[in-house]
């Protein structure tokens, strides 16, 4: 019901296809007294400018809060357009900055600008963030370190799914068996 949510992933399968993967599946926790964060994209622009204007999503961030994500407790700050390589796609324009209630989950498309705004509370703020990516797409920018790993679960895991939810995590078996 989280990583194969059926609401989530009809969403997924029109904005990215049938076959879409998870590209990553990780926690994060904004911990008290967190800073705002740098205003980012999760990947680059992977064509020339003027030609990725026109491309379709190729991968899709969801968040899913532990916790309500609101003013206190920090939320997900979105600068609209940021996801368009020109001169007018927003960059200066305001955020938005939206309350994610506990039961439900943001949505957004990889190359949109956004960052986490401060937890001015004295509790962190966990988070489920999961990347789903058309099937030729391989995240490159956010891995490139040995310390964070893509996916990372016993093999066993996947014999305890159906076969539909098994291509959500085809791209990580390697020929060996082990996991990436």
């Amino acid at each position: 019901l989280i990583y194969a949510n059926p609401h989530v992933r009809a969403k997924i399968r029109t904005l990215l296809g049938d076959e879409a993967h998870i590209e990553s599946y990780v926690a994060i926790i904004s911990l008290p007294g967190s800073k705002t964060q740098h205003r980012q994209r999760d990947c680059q622009i992977l064509c020339d400018e003027r030609l990725d204007l026109f491309l379709p999503p190729h991968a899709l961030t969801l968040v899913i809060p532990l916790i309500e994500m609101n003013a206190q407790h920090g939320s997900t700050a979105f600068w609209p357009g940021t996801h368009l390589p020109t001169a007018s796609s927003g960059e200066d324009s305001e955020p938005i900055v939206p309350t994610v209630a506990v039961g439900s989950c943001a949505l957004w498309d990889y190359r949109i600008k956004h960052g986490g705004t401060p937890n001015i509370s004295s509790t962190p703020r966990p988070i489920l963030y999961i990347s789903y990516s058309k099937s030729w797409f391989r995240d490159t920018k956010n891995y490139r370190n040995k310390h964070q790993r893509r996916l990372s679960f016993k093999p066993d895991f996947l014999d305890s799914l159906t076969d539909e939810h098994k291509t959500l995590f085809s791209h990580v078996i390697l020929p060996d068996a082990t996991l990436i």
